[in-house]
């Protein structure tokens, strides 16, 4: 006899995992390539941001890089601090665009969770025909998985009693 547990099991195998654009978020903090670095520093520390995506500056939202608090931390090892190096433009530090791991919309949370265990990074930026369009980060798809078991259980606890 087969439990309505191994048939709902049995369901959500069939399922399609949940995409990117469910789970990302819109919300990124942007620079210019031009932009200085330290104002670059400055906001990614004043929105507790981890780094900042690098967009082209005709307002497209297409991504030439990303730079980071590891990219920021030449800044400390270039020079000694009372010869610290007085900035330059955010694109000499970034991570160019062609370096950087990026997820589609239409990607499967399954394949991006690999994603993130294949690489060091916490989020990566979400991509739509070459622009961006959102960051998805480790969190977001640790929430999206932690409902779906809430959902699963709730369904077993009806079903089975």
């Amino acid at each position: 006899m087969v439990s309505s547990y191994q048939v709902k099991f049995h369901e959500l195998e069939k399922q399609k995992y949940p995409t990117v654009a469910e789970v990302m978020t819109r919300s990124f903090v942007t620079v210019h390539p031009d932009t200085d670095i330290y104002a670059a520093m400055n906001l990614i520390l004043a929105k507790n941001a981890s780094a900042a995506l690098v967009v082209d500056p005709d307002q497209t939202n297409r991504l030439l890089g990303i730079v980071s608090e590891k990219d920021m931390l030449r800044l400390v090892t270039q020079d000694t601090y009372e010869n610290m190096p007085h900035g330059g433009a955010v694109s000499h530090y970034m991570t160019a665009a062609e370096k950087v791991v990026f997820a589609t919309p239409d990607m499967g949370i399954n394949r991006i969770a690999q994603m993130f265990i294949d690489t060091p990074f916490k989020k990566i930026p979400v991509l739509e025909n070459g622009r961006l369009i959102g960051i998805v980060r480790r969190w977001d798809v640790l929430s999206k998985v932690a409902a779906m078991y809430k959902q699963n259980n709730e369904y077993l606890k009806v079903h089975n009693g």
